[in-house]
């Protein structure tokens, strides 16, 4: 029987199990990697799907430092919009290089006059295929600047008291980085879904994506919710540690789920690798440095002999010219 005040069995097996499910996402996705890694076709498009692979671990780890070390919640934060930056920029690049690279992906847009709309929509059109694109690569790119809001958060509210007025309006710029990125994304899939994109798998890809940034937020947001309305009892420091600790197991919970869902979706063995337009049409190297040299000696050959020949051309017209011929 278990006397008052004493802990419960099971706790000591915790410390455990927080291991196991921080370690579980990782053998998962090593698994794939190494596949990915062994196979010698579309190493481009596969790159795409290895870094999207390795966030779910990463955030993992991050969780299982939330709940182990929860005064330093603020610094995990950093991390995990790191992971959504790699995810966001990565799923672009999976998306281009399927179509061979951004100038062949505007050119298949110009050949098939598609519209020219940068937001889904009937506004803010590109004057070309080529601009729509390279707009739809900035949306994506300005993400990259995303943790810098969770580092200054940090920084401020660690060296100043200015915590309270400055955690809302850096909230603020973050989701609207993940906003403009998500639309450009979409943009993207309706406007290529049933031509480049076809045998992309493009909407379970994108859910994938969505579900992975989405719903880890909401919960954060519940979170908070519930430490700001006295449901998490305690002093002020108390209520933020504790809410860091629950974030912290579902995060992990998360990281295991998406393991496995990334795992099926970024496959080794997916359709779309087999699809995909090969590394060779857009990334052509020479097999070795000899090939290089003697391509461009032949190169250069070659234009020397056109000169030659066009002026011995004007030389004898010249002649011609003088003898009045």
């Amino acid at each position: 029987m278990r006397m008052e005040g004493e802990a419960h069995p099971w706790l000591q097996y915790v410390d455990l199990l927080l291991v196991i499910f921080v370690l579980l996402p990782s053998g998962i996705v090593f698994k794939e990697i190494v596949r990915h890694r062994n196979e010698s076709t579309t190493q481009q498009l596969r790159r795409s799907y290895v870094q999207m692979l390795c966030v779910p671990p990463l955030g993992a780890v991050l969780a299982w430092l939330g709940i182990v070390a929860p005064k330093g919640h603020r610094t995990y934060e950093v991390g995990v919009c790191l992971g959504e930056a790699v995810c966001f920029v990565a799923f672009f690049h999976m998306l281009v290089t399927y179509c061979g690279g951004v100038s062949k992906y505007s050119t298949a847009l110009q050949a098939r006059k598609a519209n020219t709309t940068i937001i889904c929509g009937r506004f803010c059109s590109a004057s070309s295929h080529e601009i729509q694109v390279l707009s739809w690569q900035r949306m994506v790119y300005q993400v990259v600047a995303m943790p810098l809001w969770p580092t200054s958060t940090a920084l401020l509210c660690h060296y100043t008291m200015l915590c309270e007025s400055i955690k809302w309006p850096m909230h603020v710029l973050q989701i609207l980085q993940t906003v403009t990125c998500v639309v450009a994304l979409l943009s993207m899939y309706f406007c290529s879904r049933h031509y480049e994109f076809a045998n992309l798998a493009i909407g379970q890809k994108l859910v994938t994506l969505k579900a992975f940034l989405i719903l880890p937020k909401i919960s954060a947001f519940v979170i908070v919710f519930l430490a700001r309305h006295a449901w998490i009892h305690g002093t002020a420091d108390e209520k933020i540690h504790t809410a860091a600790r629950i974030r912290g197991y579902v995060l992990l919970c998360y990281a295991n789920f998406f393991s496995v869902m990334f795992v099926n979706t970024f496959s080794a063995h997916d359709y779309a690798l087999e699809t995909a337009a090969p590394d060779a049409e857009y990334y052509k190297l020479p097999e070795s440095m000899s090939d290089a040299e003697s391509t461009f000696s032949k190169t250069e050959k070659h234009a020397e002999n056109a000169l030659e020949d066009e002026e011995d051309d004007d030389i004898l017209e010249a002649d011609g010219l003088e003898y009045g011929l």
